[in-house]
Parts: C-alpha cells; sequence; structure tokens
C-alpha cells in the first residue's frame, strides 16, 4: 500500500483501501473495547461491586447505546445497591425513572 501510495500519492484505489483499512481497524478496537467492558461489568458484578459494574456497563453505553447487555448490568446493580440500602422492600423506594426502565426491560418484545 505504501509504496504504492509513495509513488502515486493521489491514486484513488489506493486512498480508498487505506481508508477502509483504517475503518475497519478503528471498528475493531472498539469492538474490543466493547468486550472488554462488558466483562469487566459482569466481573464486578459478580465481585458485588456494583457501584464499579454500573461504571463499566456505562462505559459499554458510551460505545454502544442501547447495549442490552450493558443495561441490563446497570438494572440489576442498581437494584442490588437498592436492596443493599433500603432493604427487601426497596422497589417501593426506587424513584420513578427506574421502576419504569425496570418495567420498560421486563415488557418489551424480544428480537427473534
Amino acid at each position: 500500500m505504501q509504496p504504492v501510495l509513495a509513488a502515486d500519492p493521489k491514486n484513488r484505489d489506493a486512498l480508498a483501501l487505506q481508508q477502509r483499512i483504517l475503518e475497519n481497524q478503528k471498528k475493531s478496537a472498539s469492538q474490543d473495547s466493547l468486550a472488554r467492558s462488558l466483562a469487566k461489568a459482569n466481573a464486578e458484578f459478580l465481585a458485588g461491586r456494583f457501584e464499579g459494574a454500573i461504571s463499566a456497563a456505562n462505559f459499554a453505553l458510551a460505545l454502544d447505546p442501547g447495549n442490552a447487555e450493558a443495561l441490563e448490568h446497570v438494572q440489576k446493580s442498581y437494584a442490588q445497591i437498592s436492596r443493599r440500602l433500603l432493604g427487601s422492600r426497596s422497589i417501593e423506594n426506587l424513584p420513578p425513572a427506574i421502576k419504569f426502565a425496570d418495567f420498560r426491560s421486563q415488557h418489551e418484545p424480544t428480537d427473534g
């Protein structure tokens, strides 16, 4: 690639190929980062570090808004934090927005 562009810096085919290669590298790096963030969210949740799980899941959501796995980690982590703080009757004390998000996650149709 580089020898072609060195000989002809305006070679359209070589420039287009170089652009596709760069885009694929960025996409791959983003997917790797997403996978690491989701794995960290899961590990933090399993270790009982729910704030860490939320942080990692939010990072994943910044990379992939609407990611179902990340949203699930956020919802479950907030539920665990609420149980710790408020006891078993925590659902009665949740803010309406969190109750609505939980309701939506349980009642939205699934793909497939």
